[in-house]
């Protein structure tokens, strides 16, 4: 009974604590930076040209994002040299983005640019496959990505959930497309090898009789 008295005799104060706590965080976050570089890497059990067939097919990511609608093709077809270029709109009417892809040599490097958004956030995505130094059996893939932020909200948003989220959802995404294409595999041996099974058995049959 003592100790809950305290408590709330303490609440107003713990209270006001909180408030400037919260306060405090929203002014380092408002004097953060709107620009932002940085890279993140992880190491895959697959060779370096499947991992390019992941990251060079961006359908495969916008599968695993449950957030998109929609995706309109914004490649200008009467120029051969066009960069490839399409819009995403969200699946909650909160905006859309404009990417295009900038540079791509194969099985070593690609580079996305989010061009435009209706949240005034722009980024660059640069994907980079090499061997992995430490294990030649394993495909480095880092991501570094180049944003720049200049809407408030969008930047606490992002603050909280950490700047360089987005290349880290990138990392795992091609790590739950293995892990995918790997079930999906497993699946197709199995129906495969009871198919053999069956026609061996079957052809048994035929010569028995």
């Amino acid at each position: 009974m003592v100790l809950i008295e305290f408590i709330k005799a303490q609440l107003p104060i713990l209270l006001q604590v909180l408030a400037a706590l919260f306060i405090l965080s929203i002014l380092l976050i408002i004097k953060s930076p709107s620009y932002f570089k940085g890279s993140f890497s992880r190491s895959y059990n697959a060779s370096i040209e499947r991992i390019w067939l992941i990251i060079s097919d961006r359908n495969i990511f916008r599968e695993h994002r449950k957030a998109l609608e929609l995706v309109d093709d914004l490649t200008d077809k009467n120029d051969k040299n066009a960069k490839k270029k399409w819009k995403e709109y969200s699946d909650k009417g909160s905006g859309y983005i404009i990417y295009q892809i900038n540079n791509s040599v194969e099985n070593s490097l690609l580079e996305v640019e989010m061009i435009e958004s209706s949240f005034h956030m722009r980024a660059k995505f640069t994907y980079n496959i090499s061997k992995d130094p430490d294990d030649d059996t394993l495909t480095l893939v880092t991501v570094t990505e180049e944003s720049n932020i200049n809407n408030l909200v969008v930047k606490i948003i992002m603050s909280i959930g950490g700047r360089g989220s987005n290349a880290r959802r990138d990392l795992e995404i091609i790590e739950n497309e293995l892990n995918l294409q790997h079930e999906v595999y497993e699946e197709y041996k199995a129906k495969l090898e009871n198919e053999i099974a069956e026609e061996e058995k079957e052809a048994l049959s035929k010569k028995d009789k």
